[in-house]
């Protein structure tokens, strides 16, 4: 009898559990889409154990804060703002004396404990990484213009933290499932 009510017990808790299991297992990441003044929009999956708020929307400028919901991990921040200066042009539009230059005056800005790198997305978009080494600073940024919009990507780490190799992952997968529509 004991055997017979602890084997019911046991299965009342698996069936009771189960759904739950599941329901984690389907979880359907939900894409976010920012709306970029009217022109186009970025639609970005919010990663698994973050939450997404507008932070700071106007005309010019659009601030969006990925938070994690570990203090021990980044927090991720998202700035797109008009530059009137590039004119309705994209990164892949400019030569490669206008991106050196960028970068540059990047480094410039920055200091002299930044690295760079250049790459394209899977969807196309070309993109410039920064890893910012300086210890007051520390932060890795990718950044690209798309029709006379800067758009950044910078992934924070917590109080006193590094940049990791982890942290390197986390970004090159957010930003490799970010997608622009017209």
């Amino acid at each position: 009898m004991k055997k017979l009510l602890s084997l019911l017990l046991a299965l009342a808790m698996i069936l009771a559990i189960m759904p739950a299991a599941l329901a984690e297992e389907t979880a359907e990441v939900q894409p976010k889409a920012i709306d970029v003044m009217g022109n186009f929009t970025i639609t970005c999956e919010i990663p698994e154990g973050y939450s997404y708020e507008d932070e700071y929307v106007s005309d010019l400028v659009y601030t969006g804060i990925l938070y994690p919901a570990d203090v021990t991990k980044p927090l991720g921040v998202i700035v797109i703002a008009y530059n009137e200066e590039a004119d309705g042009r994209s990164l892949s539009d400019l030569s490669e004396e206008e991106i050196q230059a960028h970068i540059a005056e990047e480094k410039a800005q920055m200091g002299q404990d930044v690295i760079f790198s250049d790459g394209v997305t899977d969807y196309g978009t070309r993109i410039l990484g920064y890893l910012v080494k300086d210890p007051e600073e520390n932060r890795l940024e990718v950044y690209t213009l798309y029709m006379g919009y800067e758009i950044s990507f910078a992934l924070l780490p917590p109080q006193g933290g590094t940049v990791t190799e982890e942290d390197f992952e986390f970004v090159r997968k957010f930003i490799s499932e970010v997608w622009i529509n017209r």
